[in-house]
């Protein structure tokens, strides 16, 4: 329902049992189709939240806006098809 979901609040789950958070992409969320997801319904604004790693905040903060700044980026390129022959 497009305009319904104006803002997401989205924390990315660490690989493995362990129920620890990541930086953005580097994780076992699937960002393109949360992201899709999130464009369908309008989403306006995404608030990614990271609590693990207090000594290493500002590192962190950096890799997930360039994590999530590339797959936004990548949802938005326009396919290229290879011409035939």
């Amino acid at each position: 329902h497009p305009g319904r979901v104006p803002t997401l609040h989205a924390k990315e789950l660490a690989h493995g049992d362990e129920r620890r958070d990541t930086t953005v992409g580097d994780g076992r969320n699937d960002w393109p189709a949360l992201l899709a997801a999130a464009r369908a319904a309008g989403t306006e604004w995404a608030i990614v939240e990271q609590e693990d790693d207090e000594e290493h905040v500002l590192r962190d903060i950096r890799r997930s806006l360039a994590n999530l700044t590339e797959l936004t980026l990548l949802a938005h390129r326009p396919r290229r098809f290879a011409s035939p022959g």
